[in-house]
């Protein structure tokens, strides 16, 4: 049965980064001390406080009580560890161990690997897929790619499901909350046949309605398809988790676990800040940029100066009027100027399918088989919502240009302008893998280690779509597309329609219009992944054991562009696509060396020498420079400490560590610069970090608890690097044209940013618990937390000019529950409506940045009972 004051004794002490559970008799005794947490991010159970890795769990008990529904709130608490979901709500998703950041958001891969049950998860959309049935979620700091292989750069994020259970055990939860939000979810667990087979099948649905007003006039324009409704941040997800264990023998063990869920996200509250270069391409005669003055040459062909970017911190709503003069700029409720989003905008919308095939055999005492087979699938979808400055009035591009005669002699040149709302979205993927790894371990008195093969197959097809749709708005200057008002919120913003702009004689507006709706860089990926990897482990005293760990990869990698940037097909003569297909092979060995030593049961120490890499992959451009980009690779040297003090009930782990980056694989600008070649991924030079987490929980007697986290990071590039994209597009201070040639490509700005912070990385962290639990009449618990969690500013562009500014959040929640079956929480989060920007993402190429706003204010309670 279930025992809910253990429970939530542990979560009552468990600390923000590094949950832990407590042992106590009773709440009139003496707490006994921090009892042990287990983890598996070595691929076996162990000790927390005896692994050599910085690791900060989070367990089911916390999911609960916090009421954590997804990354960012694993995030938010976590030392080390960042994540920003942007305007698409995590399509572009990007996480962040250790200041280990990429520029480049829409990357295939990222530095931070995930996994679910063991299997890879490879695309972004696929990071932040909700929590439901997690029995614990595992934060890995530090390169992990002798362990984990691909990608896991920076660190890895496991996410561990709940398993099949030997008794029989059901549950059902139900939440309602602020902002419409409801949740509902079912488990049922236990034996299928006495002895040998298990099973488990937990369902959940959520919904919610946002947090943040959308002050568009036709924020509830019902649009066809996915879109965003009323307010803006919420969703609509369902989530269903399979799990099967058949025992036939006590040395065998099978598991299938199945795992499916489907995200439904709006945009996350958002507006838009340009500059000069979006005035010089036609798009705006408006510029919300602060500062760096500079001149370019209009596709008109006379100069214009205006700002090209933001100094300072970023606000958290537009600072200036919009260009709509028909609708004045209204102040939302809290008398801030309002956020206007298309409700034509889709956040994130994915489908994810990861099916999993343990087997664990042991052979003897000392000797074990074990074999996972993945199987992962994903679609993904969003528009990226409207990227104009003003929604209600869009994007004014030239339809035709008319000449008039001027008295005294000569023409006027009058352009005619079409209206319209544009979207861009940046990926559109599906991908398909399948993965084997097969490992044999043992384990002596002296001597323990393993050996293993790994092989996985990626098909991985993406797109991005631009669109240019009719005004859902009142403002009706120029063309309409024969459609006003109300009506042209109807047109679903998903390629169905036409552009206003297809039927437009100046060459500039049809090019645009033929962009409208076309999978554009449409692109085909092949990845074939082979590794052979081992670890061993000698112990020449019960205190000391010397570890190595190695993996040779293999990664043949293929790419078909069937379209270029304008979605012309690769097939037609006057196609951007320079090499349709091109194949690569990329090795790599990374070793991972460790020295342990147990001082004694409470003082344990490590230092370790690490090496991460991430491999090489292919851009679709038309740029033949830079068609390919090499691999890129980090060492990283860290000195560990886990200590528990004060007869148990004080508990402190550390960790410093010194970071040498090699060969970063970053966004600069394509050397054509013209509209329809976006950013590109390329190694542009190295970077350093030094830095340290600490991590604390203290038991105050039987009633009261704290937990404490701090984390420090500099991450700086090294001298020489060089950010092309700022040089060309936003500290260009010249006479730059608009469509660059190869002739005029060098930069007028100065591309160097050694000696900068990395972009989207903050310098400090911190968070503070404090933790109150009770029994308080008949057998039932209370249990109370009110929790801070801070994140220093971040640099939103490599050039540290713009930044996001500091963040303090608030949360907070009260449980009470029944010796046995009843459960009541109260929740609420950023209970001091606390306003922050939650991520930009930049589009330097127009001097353009969509600002994403954090999540308000948001209560709620869950009514559990378990049967």
């Amino acid at each position: 049965m279930y025992s809910f004051k253990k429970h939530a004794l542990a979560a009552a002490v468990a600390v923000s980064i590094a949950p832990v559970e407590i042992l106590a008799q009773s709440t009139s005794e003496s707490v006994e001390g921090i009892e042990e947490v287990v983890v598996t991010a070595r691929r076996r159970s162990e000790s927390l406080q005896e692994v050599p890795i910085s690791i900060s769990p989070v367990t089911s008990e916390e999911i609960q009580q916090r009421a954590y529904s997804g990354l960012e709130d694993i995030a938010a608490a976590t030392s080390g560890f960042t994540y920003e979901g942007f305007s698409t709500s995590g399509t572009n998703g990007n996480a962040v161990i250790r200041g280990m950041a990429q520029t480049f958001t829409t990357a295939r891969t990222q530095n931070v690997a995930f996994f679910l049950n063991g299997v890879h998860l490879q695309r972004q959309s696929m990071m932040n897929f909700g929590l439901v049935d997690m029995e614990r979620v595992e934060v890995v700091k530090g390169p992990q790619s002798a362990m984990y292989g691909r990608n896991a750069f920076a660190g890895a994020v496991n996410y561990i499901t709940s398993p099949a259970t030997d008794s029989l055990e059901a549950s059902v939860s139900v939440t309602a909350g602020s902002d419409e939000r409801r949740d509902i979810k079912a488990l049922v667990s236990g034996p299928i046949i006495e002895d040998l087979l298990y099973g488990k099948i937990n369902i959940a649905d959520s919904t919610y309605d946002g947090h943040t007003r959308n002050a568009h006039p036709f924020a509830d324009a019902d649009v066809p398809g996915p879109h965003t409704n009323g307010k803006l941040g919420g969703w609509e997800d369902q989530t269903i988790s399979i799990a099967l264990a058949l025992r036939p023998s006590e040395n065998l063990e099978v598991k299938l676990d199945y795992y499916r869920a489907e995200i439904e996200r709006e945009s996350q509250p958002y507006y838009v800040m340009s500059g000069i270069a979006n005035n010089a391409w036609g798009f705006t005669a408006y510029s919300d940029m602060n500062c760096n003055p500079v001149t370019r040459m209009s596709f008109l062909g006379f100069p214009m100066t205006a700002n090209s970017w933001w100094c300072g911190e970023v606000p958290t709503a537009p600072t200036t009027a919009t260009d709509n003069v028909l609708a004045p700029f209204a102040p939302d409720d809290t008398g801030h100027n309002a956020i206007t989003v298309d409700p034509r905008s889709i956040g994130a919308v994915a489908e994810t399918d990861v099916a999993s095939l343990a087997l664990n055999y042991d052979f003897s005492d000392s000797v074990s088989l074990s074999y996972l087979y993945g199987r992962t699938g994903s679609d993904s979808l969003t528009n990226g919502g409207s990227a104009d400055r003003d929604p209600l009035t869009g994007v004014g591009t030239t339809w035709d240009t008319l000449m008039f005669p001027v008295p005294g002699g000569g023409m006027q040149v009058v352009p005619q302008i079409a209206y319209t709302n544009s979207f861009s979205g940046r990926p559109i993927s599906t991908l398909e893998s399948d993965s084997h790894e097969l490992r044999l371990n043992f384990e002596g008195e002296t001597w323990e280690g393993g050996a293993g093969v790994y092989y996985s197959s990626i098909d991985d097809e993406s797109y991005d779509l631009t669109l240019y749709m009719p005004l859902c708005s009142t403002f009706n200057a120029g063309y309409d597309y024969g459609i006003s008002g109300q009506a042209a919120c109807s047109l679903p913003a998903d390629g169905s329609v036409g552009s206003p702009l297809m039927g437009a004689p100046d060459p500039v507006s049809q090019r645009l219009g033929m962009w409208h709706g076309a999978e554009s860089k449409h692109t085909l990926f092949d990845d074939n992944v082979f590794a052979l990897f081992a670890e061993a482990a000698y112990s020449p005293t019960e205190s000391l054991t010397l570890r190595a760990e190695m993996r040779y990869t293999e990664e043949d990698k293929g790419i078909r562009r069937l379209t270029d940037g304008f979605g012309v097909p690769a097939s037609l003569p006057f196609s951007g696509v320079v090499i349709p297909e091109d194949q690569e092979t990329f090795h790599y060995f990374t070793p991972r060396l460790t020295a342990e030593y147990q001082v004694d049961p409470d003082h344990f120490v490590y230092a370790s020498a690490a090496m991460g890499v991430k491999s090489g992959g292919f851009n679709n451009t038309n740029d033949v420079a830079k068609l390919t980009y090499d691999e890129e690779q980090n060492w990283t040297y860290e000195l560990g400490s886990k200590n528990t003090f004060l007869n148990g009930a004080f508990q402190l782990n550390a960790a410093l560590y010194m970071i040498d980056w090699e060969d970063l694989q970053t966004s600069q600008a394509p050397t054509t610069g013209t509209v329809g070649d976006t950013i590109l991924i390329a190694n542009t030079g190295d970077a350093e970090s030094i830095g340290f987490e600490i991590d604390g929980r203290w038991l105050l007697g039987d009633s009261w608890s704290t937990d404490f986290t701090m984390a420090w990071a500099n991450p700086e590039y090294d001298d020489g690097v060089e950010y092309e994209e700022g040089a060309r597009f936003i500290n260009s201070g010249c006479l730059q044209p608009i469509m660059v040639t190869p002739d005029q490509a060098v930069p007028c700005g100065d591309p160097d940013v050694g000696g900068n912070q990395l972009a989207r990385t903050s310098e400090w962290q911190g968070s503070v618990g404090i933790n109150y639990q009770a029994e308080v009449f008949n057998g039932w618990s209370l249990l109370a937390r009110l929790d801070t969690n801070y994140q220093s500013k971040q640099y939103v562009t490599p050039l540290n000019l713009a930044h996001t500014g500091d963040r303090a959040i608030t949360n907070a929640n009260v449980s009470l529950a029944a010796p046995e079956n009843w459960r009541f929480n109260i929740w609420g989060k950023n209970v001091l409506d606390e306003e922050y920007v939650g991520g930009v993402f930049v589009l330097s190429q127009f001097n353009k940045m969509i600002i994403a706003t954090g999540m308000g204010p948001s209560y709620g309670a869950t009514v559990s009972y378990d049967f």
